[in-house]
């Protein structure tokens, strides 16, 4: 062994031993912090890596997806379209991730094209012919429509709510002494209240949350309708649910 392998070889050990050292001498510091601390030191010692090798580490496709869960990569690879015909719905799933999963809420335009472009570039194969630029300005339209994350359950997050906080009291004059129907009443209001009343829902997805089928579910939001305490703003068609505004307490 050289002399130069032989110096490089005791820095090491000295250095392994010091790490060895430490980690058990100094308590204050977790398992954790000195495994992060380890990974840090490898990272620097390797900065010969291309900056792909920071985008792996990271997480991160963007400046604004740092704080974020999901990185720009997974959610264009979630969110690609299994058929041509549903390829608008998969891009507004795709328009919500961007906005409240990647963190892209508040994010200049300029800033989600290049996004929009992979998504579109990934897509290719299931879209054919569909142009970027109609691709391109059905975001530009309904971003300022996604009010949501394309990951949560926001009837799930109502109907836990409904259940748990048993409110609003359900007006007497009603008449609504059914409990399915009582647990609708409070699960709309909890869908709507930080929505600016508007909120989305279907007959088949309510049904379900309720645990009747989903004609029962659409009479009782007919009967919503028909007692002010909801207005319809646009009916869907699947696979689009409906849009509404709560108007009750």
């Amino acid at each position: 062994m050289s002399e130069s392998s032989s110096n490089t070889a005791e820095a090491c050990g000295t250095l392994s031993e010091k790490v060895v050292t430490e980690c058990t001498e100094c308590r204050a510091k977790s398992a954790t912090e000195k495994l992060s601390e380890l990974r840090r030191t490898e990272y620097i010692q390797g900065i010969e890596g291309s900056v792909n090798s920071v985008r792996s580490v990271l997480s991160v496709d963007s400046v604004h997806s740092v704080h974020s869960v999901h990185s720009v990569h997974s959610v264009v690879r979630d969110t690609l379209p299994v058929s041509a015909d549903g390829w608008r719905v998969s891009l507004f799933r795709f328009t919500r991730a961007l906005k409240f999963d990647c963190g892209l809420d508040g994010a200049d335009m300029a800033d989600i094209r290049p996004h929009v472009e992979q998504w579109h570039r990934e897509a290719g194969p299931i879209l054919g012919d569909v142009p970027f630029s109609e691709v391109w300005s059905a975001v530009v339209t309904s971003w300022e429509c996604a009010r949501q994350s394309a990951f949560s359950d926001p009837l799930a997050v109502a109907l836990a709510k409904a259940r748990e906080e048993g409110a609003p009291p359900v007006p007497d004059r009603a008449g609504y002494d059914e409990p399915v129907v009582t647990l609708a009443y409070r699960l709309l209001f909890w869908l709507a209240l930080g929505q600016e009343r508007l909120f989305f829902v279907s007959c088949r997805a309510l049904g379900e949350r309720l645990e009747v089928d989903h004609t029962r579910a659409w009479r009782i939001l007919k009967m919503f309708e028909a007692d002010g305490v909801i207005v319809c703003l646009k009916r869907g068609r699947m696979p689009k649910a409906s849009r509404y505004r709560w108007t009750g307490a």
